[in-house]
């Protein structure tokens, strides 16, 4: 790509921030320039600005880089989001350019994350630590995200187009459900990916067509420069709710979409490329300062819900740090980069949670009393169910999600008191199985989940007031997503009620 498209991209971001500071152009106008860099107006008049971490990988020095960034310039917290993307909020327009320019220039680029372009590409957390990681997909993830920043036609899409790689067989990734979607695999002693292609969640979700049972690892930039180029090339360009290009799968059929793909991938030549040597190919264990405080008996709990084996020995647990609507203050996310040691990154989770990957055994107490004073131990449902930003943030929500999922937490909290033993061990599933969406486009993911929530009004005695459709019943496993049967709707007030007893007859039922 020739590299001054990109500084005409930020130059014009620069004198536009500037019109529409003077009052020269609205936010539309602004919008033009500002959404395919991945930023968006809030609700009251600032900016959030959206950085990629492909993958959820995130090295320590890209993270300090950041906090001093966003402190320079006065922002507000850091946002975890459901894509693996960290989100600075309450920008000023004066400081978007400077923000963008300063962490260019440090290697964290703003291309893409938002507008008609490729978004954040997405893997699973656990990838190259957990036992289960058939193999590691982050290399693959990494190469993937160089090779479509270098693509114009990647910037110059109908609609958003997104990639996700999952490493095991559950599909953490949610790899059935992307525009492009890899699923690790071994076959003949090669490495490879179960292909899916044209999926998508938000307005007439669906799953994708598998295209490839196999594909090996060297094919796989062809196999994703075809796919981009069929987008390109045949979504809708007239009709923006009809853009997406799971909308051309279903205009023209499985087969005849599968047919084309071939055609494409049969005329694009191979693309030699190289898996990159600076993510870690093993761990050290991480050495927080010791503690002589007393540990309680939470401290035990935790450790059931937090901790998980690695492929790094027996002694070697990664540790999920719970946080709060994948929202932290910047000295609180430098504290997390402070005990992150010396494995040198952090993985950020599609749960809007972090994954610290190499925990020493020994090191664990010291490790908890830290988060214990950072409110991160997942000591409360509160925080900790998966949502979108809501009503009160972002400019197209209709409805609050963050509180919808407050009263649901605060339900289960009733669900499980004077047991504390019971919460943690139905936590991670029940963690696992929420989702809440504030309006249809799906940002909170609430068609992947067991049990999900949209945000809708509805017209009740002439009034519009808040309801929930509810989604039951997701499967990705086996490619089947939630869905809202019988057209069921509840008050939104009835959140909480209506999961505590699902919930218990679905999970804690069968104990």
């Amino acid at each position: 790509m020739d590299k001054n498209f990109w500084k005409g991209k930020y130059d014009n971001l620069k004198l536009r921030a500037e019109e529409l500071s003077a009052g020269k152009i609205n936010s539309a106008e602004f919008k033009k320039s500002a959404a395919p860099l991945g930023i968006y107006e809030q609700s009251n008049g600032r900016f959030m600005v959206r950085i990629r971490v492909t993958g959820g990988h995130l090295t320590l020095s890209d993270a300090r880089t950041i906090i001093n960034v966003a402190r320079k310039n006065e922002t507000g917290h850091i946002h975890l989001t459901t894509r693996q993307d960290l989100q600075l909020h309450e920008v000023a327009t004066d400081k978007i350019h400077p923000i963008v320019t300063e962490l260019n220039d440090n290697g964290i680029l703003f291309r893409g994350g938002g507008g008609d372009t490729y978004r954040n590409i997405v893997a699973c957390p656990h990838s190259g630590i957990s036992p289960d990681s058939i193999f590691d997909v982050q290399p693959y993830a990494k190469a993937a995200d160089e090779f479509l920043r270098e693509q114009e036609k990647a910037f110059q899409l109908p609609r958003k187009f997104k990639v996700g790689f999952s490493c095991c067989k559950d599909d953490a990734s949610m790899a059935v459900v992307q525009d492009l979607g890899f699923i690790a695999k071994f076959a003949g002693g090669k490495k490879g990916f179960e292909v899916w292609a044209g999926g998508g969640m938000g307005r007439e979700s669906s799953t994708g067509v598998k295209i490839f049972d196999f594909l090996p690892e060297e094919e796989l930039l062809r196999c994703i420069k075809a796919v981009l180029e069929i987008f390109h090339d045949h979504g809708d360009r007239t009709n923006r709710a009809k853009a997406r290009l799971r909308f051309y799968v279903q205009k023209i059929g499985a087969n005849a979409f599968a047919n084309n793909f071939y055609e494409y991938f049969g005329r694009t030549d191979q693309i030699k490329y190289f898996l990159s040597d600076t993510l870690a190919s093993t761990a050290k264990a991480i050495s927080p300062a010791d503690s002589s405080q007393n540990i309680n008996k939470n401290y035990d709990l935790w450790k059931n819900y937090s901790l998980s084996p690695t492929v790094f020995g027996k002694d070697i647990f990664s540790v999920r740090i719970f946080v709060p609507n994948g929202n932290l203050s910047l000295p609180d996310f430098e504290e997390v980069c402070n005990i992150a040691g010396e494995a040198g990154y952090m993985r950020i989770s599609q749960g809007q949670d972090i994954l610290l990957p190499s925990v020493n055994s020994s090191n664990l107490e010291s490790l908890y009393e830290v988060l214990s004073k950072l409110n991160l131990t997942g000591k409360s449902f509160n925080g900790l169910l998966t949502c979108c930003v809501g009503a009160t943030v972002c400019k197209i929500g209709i409805l609050d999600s963050p509180a919808i999922a407050k009263s649901i937490a605060e339900s289960l909290e009733l669900l499980f008191a004077g047991n504390p033993e019971k919460r943690a061990k139905y936590l991670p599933s029940i963690l696992n199985s929420i989702k809440i969406s504030g309006c249809p486009n799906a940002c909170g993911g609430h068609p992947s989940a067991i049990l999900g929530f949209q945000g809708m009004k509805k017209d009740v005695g002439g009034k519009m007031l808040p309801y929930l459709k509810v989604y039951t019943g997701a499967d990705l496993k086996n490619g089947r997503l939630a869905v809202n049967s019988d057209d069921r709707i509840i008050p939104a007030e009835n959140a909480g009620d209506f999961a505590k007893e699902y919930l218990e007859t679905l999970i804690i039922g069968k104990g």
